[in-house]
């Protein structure tokens, strides 16, 4: 306890020294305009807590939503496909949601606002055996993929095929549920789609390993025409965000020091992860971390800033395929005002 206390102290300190809290003038951080509308408030994470929750266990071990005067519970989902719903229905304050099903619930009238981009890449594609008679699209012919039945999913897939002068009449597509690993290291499927790449790395050469195969390949949907997307991104209902400013803004720039603490000094934040989803082991939790460290900040080395010409580029992509019918101006629905200056 006295060494957690300790901790919290330092990063406070340095934290304050950077301009991100406020010095013996009370919980406010710099830039918002009160103390928080609401105190406790919840935040529903993508899945397992995972580092991509890092920030937030972070600013919660460090003390720093403490002191902005907030009080902060981080929960798992019992379905991550209905964390858009809990959210626009202000069953909680904040959820991390992926990014295209946010613009899906978007054009069906959800009122949700996206506050930030959490981990920036989003790297995925078509993996494969590095020993498998494949080195691009055009190798997949006559090929078992293993692709989950989602719509955006089967356009990335198209596009690669594309790319080689195939489409689905030319491979046999099956939905490998949770099994893509263990189908591909086994030889049951040629391929499978997974993402991204920060973690699958990881996951699949673990398992490739034990089973003695070669490491995989990858085949990036990025490469045949998917124009960028985050991972995910962290969403409010945007009527709540109007009533509850100031608590948004305390709560991400909370969550914006304890990152930078985090990066500082990610151990006892991988300690805690570890603690929180002890179904996985430290390793496992380190590994995500090293995988998700680069991907934090933007080019100008900003936490959670969202591009608006990212979100018109996806949404672009999304209308040529299909997936959704028209496009909508960005400034409707996100918003980096509650991010550190």
């Amino acid at each position: 306890m006295q060494l957690m206390k300790q901790a919290r102290g330092l990063a406070l300190a340095a934290l304050g020294a950077a301009g991100l809290v406020v010095a013996a003038a009370g919980p406010a951080l710099a830039s918002c305009s009160g103390a928080p509308e609401q105190s406790k408030v919840t935040m529903l994470a993508d899945w397992l807590i995972w580092a991509q929750q890092g920030p937030m266990v972070s600013a919660r071990i460090n003390g720093l939503y403490e002191a902005a005067g907030l009080e902060v519970e981080i929960v798992a989902p019992a379905n991550p496909v209905d964390n858009v719903k809990m959210a626009a229905a202000r069953n909680v304050a904040f959820a991390m949601v992926d990014q295209i099903e946010f613009l899906l619930a978007r054009q069906q009238g959800i009122p949700v606002t996206s506050i930030g981009a959490m981990i920036r890449d989003n790297t995925a594609g078509l993996v494969y055996l590095g020993d498998a008679p494949i080195t691009g699209p055009a190798d997949l012919k006559g090929k078992t993929i293993g692709v989950n039945p989602r719509p955006d999913l089967d356009a990335q897939v198209d596009l690669i095929l594309k790319g080689g002068g195939l489409t689905r009449a030319d491979v046999k597509i099956v939905d490998p549920g949770y099994g893509a690993v263990e189908l591909l290291v086994s030889g049951r499927l040629d391929a499978v789609w997974t993402s991204p790449k920060f973690t699958e790395d990881f996951r699949f050469g673990e398992a490739t390993k034990k089973a003695g195969k070669a490491p995989i390949e990858w085949i990036y949907s990025t490469d045949h025409g998917r124009p960028d997307m985050y991972f995910y991104i962290l969403i409010a209902n945007q009527d709540w965000l109007e009533e509850n400013p100031n608590t948004a803004c305390h709560f991400m720039q909370a969550s914006a020091a304890g990152a930078e603490a985090m990066l500082a000094d990610p151990d006892p934040v991988i300690d805690e992860i570890a603690r929180m989803t002890d179904f996985w082991s430290r390793d496992f939790h380190q590994a995500f971390y090293k995988g998700a460290e680069p991907h934090w900040k933007d080019a100008h080395g900003k936490l959670f800033t969202q591009d608006r010409e990212l979100w018109l580029g996806l949404q672009a992509w999304l209308v040529e395929a299909g997936i959704m019918e028209k496009s909508e101006d960005p400034a409707l629905y996100f918003t980096n005002a509650f991010l550190p200056d």
